[in-house]
Formats: structure tokens, sequence, C-alpha cells
């Protein structure tokens, strides 16, 4: 190979100015209206939806001033997909590039491509309806880099018969510089898990891309090319946990498809998703370099834009990248007309106007409901994934069973009464109770939601701190850009609390009285005969079994057998129909929980006895002595904490993972140089002067 004529196209000093947006969520104020369906979906959501024209606007204004060779967006141009919203954006592009002379190129994100929440919400009768669905077609044409300025475009063909990663083109603004702009979306039935074309979260990257992307960033390289990437999906973790907790917002095989990217080549790429300032590197065991510039949300906070300066130069007989990253934050909106209220709004600082939409426990209890109703709307459509459901939970709660729980105080074990009950009769009670669950009124269940979810992100955690406070303050920090940053004295309070388990005991507390709820809610329609599977109780205590049942509960008596069974037909009339010539007494199929609870509470023995149980038991779970009228086996208890210490640790480290950045000093404004080795044993970044 010969080293001077690749290095033809390499001058001493070569600049790119790229602007960067990422996740512009943009919902086009002709879809918009003051309408209840509006506002549910608005309160749902951090998004602000209201501003993201106006904010749009005012961002490509301040980086025109920036004076950018191209225009580059990391996906997620639109709320959903709405064909209307990507028609509006392409065509304030086209004047932002007329006006500035910078090429755009914009890369699809996971809402913006056959999308099934696409909603117009401005309607005659105030009825949201679906709008426009954007296509695979419809992008490509809408943000055809050639209608920018672009010339040479080398598209990717997916293999006959698949869509797959279709959107993705490489390009070559200006001389020495290469860009690729990846499509890493499902979208089509072809990667898809449910094999249709809709979209879905999270990301893919297919051989036959991963193959062409590698050969065009060799091809550049041959010509002794800066190579970047774009595209929607981290190409890096951008918290050690992300992998983990949250690998929708990563490529799968992000590792080794980063570092196959980098020894080809590539010096990185710039991404989106995951709404957060963030910038991780990595070196591979070539020696070679590779970046992941993630750039967050433009309508969420901090709302920004970044502009970063690629400049090329010759230094000690090698070219030095120098990637300069500065970040455009507190940006003036101006006065704009709210396509909501219809009344002008002033916002003189975007990032300090957007602090504000945090989380809070409005719309975690919307968004709570809203996703629950999607699910059960879902389960309506397709009654085989009922069933499916219904199988994952009996083997979710079946997973934490042990194989018998048994029940006995000091009186009772005296009395040489034994009551236990066993895994088999559980999963056998499941199936009648899940049912219900499915349907369950949903005035009652939304208002049991919104009741948990409130009562979660109101735990008190510290110095009159919230948990959602904390999390507000942890999650933000992550978005700025501020993760390596100092915590304030009450944080590092709250991550203590965590540590011990403070949240884990509070949301125990929380969801034992969410089952309470839901079984006071279920007594009017559960059977005690469906409950317990069986048809009624023998002479010597043993449950009588349902047909195929394994009844719930194993009764024994050493002695007192009948006059057990006359003070349980004495104290719960409602549950027996009548008494077999053996001396069984048979369950009526009709009596309910509630009837029982009924029979209990006019019984003025029953009540004082449960009352009594209630004070005992009101000490709390972790107060477990004789004393207490129940006990669970230490197996039991072991199991409980076990699960306890789990989430407590997980909820603790993840904290720790997302509010310290331990991988980068600065996310926001910084500067690295990457200086390029030879590839292949070809030294073709040795700069060489060109001959007299």
């Amino acid at each position: 190979m010969n080293n001077t004529d690749q290095n033809q196209s390499i001058t001493r000093h070569q600049t790119l100015r790229i602007a960067v947006l990422a996740d512009l969520h943009y919902l086009a104020p002709s879809l918009i209206a003051d309408t209840p369906d509006y506002t549910e979906h608005r309160n749902s959501d951090r998004k602000m939806y209201n501003e993201s024209n106006t904010f749009l606007r005012a961002a490509l204004k301040r980086l025109a001033a920036q004076d950018p060779d191209v225009l580059m967006i990391a996906g997620d141009l639109t709320k959903d997909g709405e064909r209307e919203c990507h028609e509006a954006i392409a065509a304030i592009l086209e004047q932002f590039a007329r006006d500035t002379g910078a090429q755009v190129f914009a890369a699809p994100g996971n809402h913006d491509i056959n999308n099934p929440d696409a909603t117009n919400f401005n309607t005659p009768n105030g009825k949201a309806v679906p709008a426009g669905r954007t296509t695979p077609a419809i992008f490509g044409d809408l943000y055809a880099p050639e209608r920018f300025g672009a010339a040479e475009v080398k598209r990717f063909v997916p293999p006959e018969g698949k869509l797959g990663c279709g959107l993705s083109y490489c390009v070559r603004p200006k001389p020495g510089f290469t860009l690729i702009v990846m499509d890493t979306n499902r979208y089509s039935a072809d990667t898809t898990v449910r094999g249709i074309d809709e979209n879905q979260t999270a990301g893919i990257f297919t051989p036959e891309l991963e193959a062409w992307v590698l050969e065009q960033t060799r091809a550049a390289k041959a010509q002794g090319d800066t190579v970047i990437g774009l595209g929607h999906h981290g190409f890096l973790p951008h918290f050690s946990m992300e992998p983990k907790a949250m690998p929708a917002y990563l490529i799968p095989e992000y590792e080794r498809i980063s570092t196959a990217l980098a020894d080809a080549g590539m010096d990185g790429v710039f991404t989106g998703h995951m709404h957060a300032n963030d910038i991780q590197k990595m070196t591979t065991e070539k020696g070679r370099s590779f970046f992941d510039i993630e750039t967050a949300s433009l309508i969420c906070y901090p709302s920004p834009a970044r502009i970063v300066t690629v400049t090329r130069k010759e230094v000690d007989g090698q070219i030095r990248e120098n990637f300069d990253v500065h970040t455009l934050i507190h940006t003036d909106a101006g006065t704009f007309i709210n396509p909501e209220t219809g009344k002008a709004q002033t916002v003189h600082d975007m990032t300090a106007y957007a602090k504000q939409y945090g989380f809070d426990t409005n719309m975690l209890e919307t968004t709570a409901v809203h996703n629950l109703r999607k699910f059960f709307k879902y389960l309506k459509t397709h009654p085989d994934k009922k069933a499916e459901y219904h199988s994952k939970i009996v083997n979710a709660i079946d997973g934490l069973l042990v194989e018998r729980l048994h029940v006995q105080d000091r009186r009772m074990k005296k009395a040489g009464i034994h009551v236990s009950v066993n895994s088999q009769g559980i999963e056998g009670a499941l199936d009648d109770v899940i049912p219900k669950l499915f349907s369950l009124n949903p005035d009652v269940r939304d208002s049991l939601l919104r009741r948990t979810v409130g009562a979660m992100s109101r735990v008190d955690v510290t110095d009159g701190r919230t948990i959602l406070d904390y999390t507000n303050y942890i999650y933000q920090r992550h978005l700025a850009g501020l993760d390596g940053t100092p915590h304030e004295d009450w944080a590092l309070h709250t991550r203590e609390f965590l540590a011990q388990g403070g949240l884990t005991d509070a949301y125990t507390t929380i969801f034992t009285e969410l089952a309470m709820a839901l079984a006071g809610d279920y007594a009017q329609t559960l059977s005690v005969s469906k409950i317990l599977g069986a048809d009624g109780i023998q002479k010597n205590l043993n449950l009588i079994p349902s047909d195929g049942r394994t009844p719930l509960v194993d009764l024994s008596a050493k002695r007192g057998g009948r006059l057990i069974l006359a003070i349980i037909k004495w104290m719960l009339p409602s549950l027996i129909a009548k008494r077999r010539k053996d001396g069984a007494l048979l369950f009526r199929p009709t009596c309910t929980i509630a009837d029982l609870i009924a029979d209990l509470k006019r019984n003025p023995l029953s009540h004082f006895a449960l009352t009594r149980v209630q004070k005992r038991t009101a000490k709390g779970a972790s107060d477990v002595d004789p004393a207490l009228p129940f006990a669970l086996p230490p197996a039991a208890l072991a199991a409980l904490q076990k699960g306890k210490d789990q989430v407590t640790a997980f909820v603790t480290e993840f904290a720790d993972s997302m509010g310290n950045d331990t991988e980068s000093d600065q996310d926001n404004d910084t500067q690295f140089i990457l200086n390029c080795p030879a590839l292949s044993g070809d030294d073709w970044f040795s700069f060489q002067p060109k001959q007299a």
C-alpha cells in the first residue's frame, strides 16, 4: 500500500464543526388541545410537549450562531412517530440548512417509526385519535441527507425480505471526515420480538449492518478520514448498572461491537435515548480509543444542545484528532403561544424551566394507571396472553414458597392443634384468585394503584425529604452530567437510609397494606371453598378436597375434634351448608370471604379474638417472637429477609451507579485527543509532506 497516495487527502489542518441535538420528542402545536385526554397524557410524562416546537427553534437559532458544518440529531425526533410531526420537523430542518449552509443528518429513534401511539389530541369532540403513522420509507424520504446538501450517500441495504436497520447510511460531509448514521431500532417484523411491524424500545445491530459499517469504516480509513458514528442507542454504558438494569438503552453486544468498530478505525459515536449528558470512552486491546458522546433530550432537563469541534492536525508525524465538546444550556426561548392554553408564555432559561419538570407524585400515579390500562386493554384483545401471564404469576409466587408453612402459637400447641399451609394448595388458590385480579373493577383498580404509588413516592427519608426528592436529585444529576460533583449532606444521609434497608422496610409495609386492600375488595367475589380447595371438613379436621385440588390448609388435632367443629359451625354459620351423617361439615359454595368476615364480626367472642390479633400483629413483621399469635418458620423468615436484603442492595447500588460518575470528569465541556495508530501494519497515519 502506498502511504503517500493514501494521505493525499490529508492536509495539515482540517476542522469539522458539529452541532448536536437528541430526543426532540416534537409534538406539533396543531396536534395539541386543552382536553382531558391530552392533560392525562402530559401528566404521565416529564417531557415538555407544549414547549417542544419553541425549544427546537430556539436551540437551532443558538446553534446557527455557532457556524456548524453539520447538524446531527441522535433519534427520537417526535413524540410517538406522528407523520405530521416528522413533516413539520423536516421543514424546520430544511430552513435551518438553507440559512446556515450546514448539512443535516438524523438517525431514527425508537419512538419514530411504526409507532401505534402516534396521537392527535386536537379533534372536534376533544377525544384523542390516531395520528398519521410513519413508516421506514416515509422517514427515509423526509430525512434523506440529499435534501440537506449531502452528496454521494452510500446506503445500507438489508437482505431481501427484511427491513431491519435499513435507514443506515454513510456520507462524507467534508474532506477528511466520514459520518456513518446507524439505524439501531426495532420497528419491522424481522427485528421485533412479536414479529410485527411495531416499534420497540430496545435496540438492535444486525450482523448485516455490522458487516456493512465495518466495511465503510475501513474504506474511509483507507483514504485517511476521521470516522464518526451517529445512532440512537448507546454503544457504551453511561453508568455502571445500565447493562443490568436498563439494557434496552444499549445496543446488544455493545462491548464486542464497539471494540470491532474501534479496531476498524471508528473514533466514536454520538447517541441519545437515555436523555442524559454523558461521555464515556474505552480503549481496546489493540490500543484504539472509542468514545460515546450521549446528549440529553431537548425537552427534558437540562434541555441542552452541543457544539463539537473536531480538528485534525499533524503532530510528530501522526494525525492527532482533537474533540472539543461544549454544551449549550440556559438557552433563551423567548415568548411564545402555549398551544394548550392559547396564552402567551415566556421562557428565558430553558434549563431552569425544565428543572421543575422532574418526577412528581401525580405524574407517577398517572403513568402507572395509564400503563396498567394499556396492559388490561392488551389482555382484552389478546386472551391467549391472559393465560400466559396467569402462569407467570403462579410460577413467580411458587418460586418464593417453602414446601409447607406451619402456623401455630403456644396455646394451639398445648391443645394439640396443628395448622399448616402447603405450596400446592397455594397454587390452587391462586388459580381462583388471579382471574379475579384481571376482572377487578377498573375504578377500584386505578384507585388502589394511585394510592400505592402515592404512598411509595411520599416515604420520608431524611431532613423532611421524601424518596421522590432523592429520586429527582440523583436522576437530574445524571441527566445534567453533574454526577461527578460532591453530594449534598441530606443526600448522603438518604443513601445511608437506603443501605440500611429503610426504604425496603417502608415498601414492605405499603405492599402489605395493598394486599390487605385487595383482599378487602376481593372479599365479595372470592369463594371460601374455592380458596381452601375443599368442600368441607371432617371430624378429624381434615379438609374434604374439591375435585382435583390439594386443600390449602392441613388441620389436625390430638383431641376435641367434635368440639372444634361445633365451634366452627357456631362462629361461621354462613360457611356451613349442612352436617353429613358421618359428622363432617359441608361448606356452602356461595359463601365468600366477605360473608366469613361478617360472621366473625357478629360473634362477640371472635370479634374479641380478632381485635387481640390485630393489636399484636401491629407490632410489625420484624417482631416475630413467641408472644405473637402466629409465627413464621425460620426458613420462611430467612427467605423473606434474604429477598429484602437483595432489594436493598439493588436499590443502593443503582443510586450509587447513576448518582456517581467515576468514568468521566466532565460530561459537558471537555476536550480529548485521539492519536491515530497504524492499522494492520500500514502506517497510513504518518504524515508525509508533499514532494517538492
